[in-house]
């Protein structure tokens, strides 16, 4: 009996191990990635000091339909997205895209063919992502505006049609 409860002892004294070393694993992955987010933010800084918005936010992913974390940065219409130091995409805001608030954290962008999810930490930064996104969205579409306006149309058709051969034919 005594050998049974000293097996059985064993066990739960590896259980809890297993259990300590898989936190220790987790707390250290989540170190890393805190540290690899930290190294964006110091290039992303550098390399657009004028961003509109830069941040964390989480992103939906098109086959697992999760979150997972992302490192974004608003600058010139285009939102640009880390998933860690080497690999990014780019989203580019157009005067036809539009951002949606879903709920309370979430909120998407849809650009033609494709619906970006995404989910802030707090109200508050998803108010500001969708603001920033907005006013581009709102410029471009004011310059389109303007663009065929036709007291201006002429002027800038001007700059866009190819100049007419000289030699008759």
């Amino acid at each position: 009996m005594s050998m049974v409860i000293n097996s059985l002892l064993e066990e739960d004294q590896h259980l809890l191990e297993r259990k300590s070393n898989q936190q220790l694993e987790s707390e250290e992955f989540r170190q890393d990635v805190q540290d690899e987010f930290e190294f964006i933010h110091t290039e992303v800084k550098r390399y657009y000091p004028d961003a509109l918005k830069v941040g964390k936010l989480y992103k939906k992913s098109r086959f697992l339909k999760r979150y997972n974390e992302r490192y974004f940065v608003f600058y010139n219409g285009i939102l640009i997205y880390y998933k860690d130091r080497y690999s990014f995409k780019r989203i580019e805001i157009e005067s036809t895209s539009e951002v949606i608030r879903v709920d309370k954290y979430r909120f998407e962008i849809q650009i033609p063919f494709k619906t970006y999810k995404l989910q802030a930490s707090s109200e508050n930064d998803q108010a500001e992502w969708i603001t920033g996104q907005k006013i581009i969205t709102g410029h471009l579409l004011a310059l389109t505006h303007v663009a065929t306006n036709s007291t201006i149309s002429p002027i800038i058709s001007s700059f866009c049609t190819k100049p007419k051969p000289d030699v008759d034919i």
